[in-house]
């Protein structure tokens, strides 16, 4: 998720993150039996100083499976590294 993160940030921009935290509730399980799943993942909030993100797991008749929430902290690349 931390992807999702930086892809927000403005492209050719001097900007990094780094993880902060990240939360994974597993709700069920999965098995070769599960059937396909979708997942999707979405860019909550990106500041000057934090980004949240969160995706989400389900299976084809739209359960949830999983879902977590990542914040990570948004810096400035000093320039000439």
């Amino acid at each position: 998720m931390d992807c999702f993160a930086s892809l927000a940030m403005t492209h050719g921009s001097s900007t990094s993150s780094k993880l902060v935290r990240c939360m994974i509730s597993f709700i069920k399980g999965m098995t070769k039996d599960t059937g396909p799943v979708r997942t999707e993942g979405k860019t909550l909030s990106v500041g000057r100083r934090a980004a949240t993100a969160e995706a989400r797991i389900t299976d084809a008749k739209g359960r949830l499976l999983a879902h977590a929430t990542t914040t990570c902290l948004v810096f400035e690349i000093p320039k000439g590294t």
